[in-house]
Protein backbone atom coordinates (compact mmCIF):
# COMPACT_ATOMS: atom_id res chain seq x y z
CA UNK A 1 0.00 0.00 0.00
CA UNK A 2 1.43 2.98 -1.12
CA UNK A 3 0.20 5.82 1.91
CA UNK A 4 1.51 8.95 3.02
CA UNK A 5 4.57 8.89 5.49
CA UNK A 6 4.75 4.96 4.78
CA UNK A 7 7.49 3.39 5.95
CA UNK A 8 7.81 0.75 3.84
CA UNK A 9 11.38 1.38 3.05
CA UNK A 10 12.54 1.24 6.06
CA UNK A 11 9.65 -1.15 8.12
CA UNK A 12 11.98 -4.35 8.07
CA UNK A 13 15.17 -1.93 10.41
CA UNK A 14 12.53 -0.54 12.57
CA UNK A 15 11.06 -3.75 13.18
CA UNK A 16 14.16 -4.73 14.14
CA UNK A 17 14.91 -1.75 16.51
CA UNK A 18 11.50 -2.40 18.03
CA UNK A 19 11.89 -6.28 19.25
CA UNK A 20 14.98 -5.28 20.96
CA UNK A 21 13.23 -2.99 22.96
CA UNK A 22 9.80 -5.13 23.88
CA UNK A 23 9.59 -7.54 26.39
CA UNK A 24 8.06 -11.29 26.00
CA UNK A 25 4.12 -10.84 25.52
CA UNK A 26 4.54 -7.29 26.15
CA UNK A 27 1.29 -5.38 24.21
CA UNK A 28 2.55 -3.72 20.84
CA UNK A 29 0.26 -0.96 20.01
CA UNK A 30 0.34 1.71 16.81
CA UNK A 31 -1.65 4.29 17.19
CA UNK A 32 -1.38 5.80 13.73
CA UNK A 33 -1.78 2.72 12.29
CA UNK A 34 -1.75 4.13 8.31
CA UNK A 35 -0.69 1.07 5.58
CA UNK A 36 0.72 -0.64 8.75
CA UNK A 37 4.19 -1.96 6.67
CA UNK A 38 5.64 -1.64 10.35
CA UNK A 39 2.03 -3.24 12.15
CA UNK A 40 2.13 -6.16 10.04
CA UNK A 41 5.68 -7.67 11.08
CA UNK A 42 5.58 -7.33 14.80
CA UNK A 43 4.12 -10.39 16.76
CA UNK A 44 1.40 -10.31 18.41
CA UNK A 45 -0.56 -9.14 20.89
CA UNK A 46 -0.68 -6.09 18.94
CA UNK A 47 -3.40 -3.53 18.78
CA UNK A 48 -3.67 -1.57 15.82
CA UNK A 49 -5.84 2.16 15.57
CA UNK A 50 -6.32 5.38 13.86
CA UNK A 51 -8.41 8.27 13.72
CA UNK A 52 -9.54 7.62 10.21
CA UNK A 53 -12.65 5.43 10.36
CA UNK A 54 -12.51 4.70 6.40
CA UNK A 55 -9.49 3.48 6.45
CA UNK A 56 -9.80 1.13 9.66
CA UNK A 57 -13.31 -0.14 7.58
CA UNK A 58 -11.06 -0.86 4.62
CA UNK A 59 -8.62 -2.53 6.43
CA UNK A 60 -10.67 -4.73 8.61
CA UNK A 61 -12.93 -5.65 5.41
CA UNK A 62 -9.37 -6.50 3.76
CA UNK A 63 -8.36 -8.89 6.71
CA UNK A 64 -11.79 -10.60 6.69
CA UNK A 65 -11.17 -11.36 2.71
CA UNK A 66 -14.81 -9.86 2.60
CA UNK A 67 -13.76 -6.44 0.38
CA UNK A 68 -14.64 -6.53 -4.09
CA UNK A 69 -12.18 -4.76 -5.38
CA UNK A 70 -13.79 -2.51 -8.22
CA UNK A 71 -12.40 -3.34 -11.68
CA UNK A 72 -12.13 0.35 -12.62
CA UNK A 73 -13.22 3.85 -10.70
CA UNK A 74 -14.49 6.75 -13.43
CA UNK A 75 -13.78 10.12 -12.48
CA UNK A 76 -17.38 11.17 -11.63
CA UNK A 77 -17.23 8.15 -8.78
CA UNK A 78 -14.26 9.52 -7.32
CA UNK A 79 -15.83 13.11 -6.84
CA UNK A 80 -18.62 12.03 -5.23
CA UNK A 81 -16.93 9.41 -2.48
CA UNK A 82 -14.42 12.13 -1.88
CA UNK A 83 -17.44 15.11 -1.18
CA UNK A 84 -19.32 12.14 0.78
CA UNK A 85 -19.20 12.61 4.88
CA UNK A 86 -20.44 8.83 5.01
CA UNK A 87 -17.06 6.71 5.91
CA UNK A 88 -16.74 3.50 4.25
CA UNK A 89 -14.28 1.35 3.07
CA UNK A 90 -14.62 1.95 -0.41
CA UNK A 91 -14.25 5.31 0.08
CA UNK A 92 -10.91 4.87 2.03
CA UNK A 93 -9.99 2.75 -1.49
CA UNK A 94 -10.75 5.50 -4.14
CA UNK A 95 -9.47 7.96 -1.88
CA UNK A 96 -5.88 6.36 -1.64
CA UNK A 97 -5.70 3.99 -5.00
CA UNK A 98 -7.59 6.17 -7.23
CA UNK A 99 -5.63 9.26 -5.97
CA UNK A 100 -2.15 11.58 -7.46
CA UNK A 101 0.49 9.45 -5.93
CA UNK A 102 -1.20 7.63 -3.63
CA UNK A 103 -2.15 10.55 -1.23
CA UNK A 104 -5.95 10.62 0.11
CA UNK A 105 -7.81 12.37 -2.14
CA UNK A 106 -5.73 14.42 -4.12
CA UNK A 107 -7.50 14.16 -7.23
CA UNK A 108 -8.22 11.22 -9.69
CA UNK A 109 -5.60 9.34 -11.46
CA UNK A 110 -6.08 6.24 -12.94
CA UNK A 111 -2.48 6.33 -14.19
CA UNK A 112 -1.57 5.46 -10.67
CA UNK A 113 -4.10 2.50 -9.84
CA UNK A 114 -2.45 1.03 -13.46
CA UNK A 115 0.86 1.43 -13.19
CA UNK A 116 1.37 0.67 -9.60
CA UNK A 117 -1.51 -1.83 -8.46
CA UNK A 118 -0.64 -0.73 -4.87
CA UNK A 119 -3.52 -2.20 -3.69
CA UNK A 120 -1.80 -6.04 -3.94
CA UNK A 121 0.44 -4.72 -1.14
CA UNK A 122 -2.63 -3.93 1.19
CA UNK A 123 -4.02 -7.34 0.45
CA UNK A 124 -0.10 -9.21 1.08
CA UNK A 125 -0.32 -7.53 4.37
CA UNK A 126 -3.87 -8.28 5.51
CA UNK A 127 -2.81 -11.93 5.04
CA UNK A 128 -0.01 -11.61 7.48
CA UNK A 129 -2.61 -9.76 9.67
CA UNK A 130 -5.34 -12.32 9.02
CA UNK A 131 -2.88 -15.19 10.39
CA UNK A 132 -2.98 -14.57 13.78
CA UNK A 133 -5.55 -12.66 16.12
CA UNK A 134 -5.00 -8.91 15.73
CA UNK A 135 -7.17 -6.03 16.81
CA UNK A 136 -8.04 -2.77 14.59
CA UNK A 137 -10.14 -0.21 15.37
CA UNK A 138 -10.54 3.53 14.55
CA UNK A 139 -10.19 6.28 17.21
CA UNK A 140 -8.58 9.08 17.85
CA UNK A 141 -4.81 8.17 19.79
CA UNK A 142 -5.79 9.48 23.20
CA UNK A 143 -8.75 7.12 23.44
CA UNK A 144 -7.10 3.99 24.33
CA UNK A 145 -5.83 3.37 27.62
CA UNK A 146 -3.18 0.75 27.83
CA UNK A 147 -0.17 0.27 31.14
CA UNK A 148 2.93 -1.39 30.09
CA UNK A 149 2.70 -1.74 26.11
CA UNK A 150 5.54 -0.84 23.89
CA UNK A 151 3.83 2.56 22.10
CA UNK A 152 5.53 3.12 18.35
CA UNK A 153 3.85 6.34 17.01
CA UNK A 154 4.07 7.31 13.49
CA UNK A 155 2.04 10.73 13.58
CA UNK A 156 2.03 13.52 10.77
CA UNK A 157 5.35 15.26 10.57
CA UNK A 158 5.82 18.68 11.46
CA UNK A 159 5.84 20.65 8.31
CA UNK A 160 4.69 17.93 5.95
CA UNK A 161 1.48 18.06 3.75
CA UNK A 162 -1.61 17.13 5.73
CA UNK A 163 -4.95 15.60 4.47
CA UNK A 164 -7.44 17.32 2.51
CA UNK A 165 -10.53 18.53 5.15
CA UNK A 166 -8.28 17.33 8.16
CA UNK A 167 -7.90 19.76 10.84
CA UNK A 168 -3.73 20.45 11.43
CA UNK A 169 -2.14 17.87 13.51
CA UNK A 170 -1.63 19.41 17.34
CA UNK A 171 1.95 18.61 17.85
CA UNK A 172 2.46 19.82 21.13
CA UNK A 173 -0.28 18.25 22.56
CA UNK A 174 0.95 14.68 21.29
CA UNK A 175 4.38 15.41 23.00
CA UNK A 176 2.41 16.01 26.19
CA UNK A 177 0.31 12.66 25.30
CA UNK A 178 3.22 11.33 24.96
CA UNK A 179 5.21 11.97 28.16
CA UNK A 180 1.61 10.60 29.51
CA UNK A 181 2.20 7.54 28.05
CA UNK A 182 5.68 7.11 29.79
CA UNK A 183 4.08 8.21 33.13
CA UNK A 184 1.55 4.57 32.59
CA UNK A 185 4.34 2.63 32.22
CA UNK A 186 4.63 2.24 28.86
CA UNK A 187 7.52 2.21 25.87
CA UNK A 188 7.16 5.06 23.63
CA UNK A 189 9.18 5.67 20.49
CA UNK A 190 8.24 7.99 18.10
CA UNK A 191 9.06 8.31 14.03
CA UNK A 192 10.05 12.17 13.46
CA UNK A 193 12.51 14.57 11.68
CA UNK A 194 12.81 16.18 14.69
CA UNK A 195 11.30 16.16 18.55
CA UNK A 196 12.32 18.14 21.54
CA UNK A 197 13.27 17.26 25.00
CA UNK A 198 13.06 15.07 26.74
CA UNK A 199 13.36 12.83 23.97
CA UNK A 200 15.86 11.18 23.16
CA UNK A 201 17.52 9.57 19.58
CA UNK A 202 17.30 6.38 19.18
CA UNK A 203 18.27 5.86 15.43
CA UNK A 204 18.78 7.81 12.27
CA UNK A 205 17.83 6.39 9.14
CA UNK A 206 21.57 6.92 6.70
CA UNK A 207 18.82 7.30 3.39
CA UNK A 208 16.21 9.68 3.03
CA UNK A 209 12.41 8.69 2.28
CA UNK A 210 9.27 10.01 0.03
CA UNK A 211 7.01 11.93 2.60
CA UNK A 212 6.76 15.97 2.56
CA UNK A 213 6.98 15.97 -1.14
CA UNK A 214 5.59 13.89 -4.32
CA UNK A 215 7.91 12.15 -6.62
CA UNK A 216 10.88 13.42 -4.75
CA UNK A 217 12.56 13.15 -1.32
CA UNK A 218 12.70 14.45 1.40
CA UNK A 219 15.93 15.81 2.66
CA UNK A 220 15.44 15.50 6.09
CA UNK A 221 16.57 12.15 7.60
CA UNK A 222 13.92 9.97 9.42
CA UNK A 223 14.82 9.28 12.77
CA UNK A 224 13.09 7.49 15.81
CA UNK A 225 13.01 9.21 19.12
CA UNK A 226 11.84 7.32 22.55
CA UNK A 227 11.73 8.92 26.31
CA UNK A 228 14.16 7.31 28.77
Amino acid sequence: MVYQGSKEKIADEIVSILNTMRSPGQLYWEPFLGSASTFSRMATPRLGTDAMTDLIMLWNEVIADRFIEPSYIVKSQYDDYMKSEVPSAIRAYIGFFWSFSGMFNKGYSPDFFQNSRSFHSMQERAKSLRAQPTKIAACDYTVPKVKGALIYADPPYRGTTGYKGAKPFDHDKFYAWCLEQKEEGNTVVVSEYFMPEPFQLVHEFPFRTSLATVHRDSDKPERLYTLL
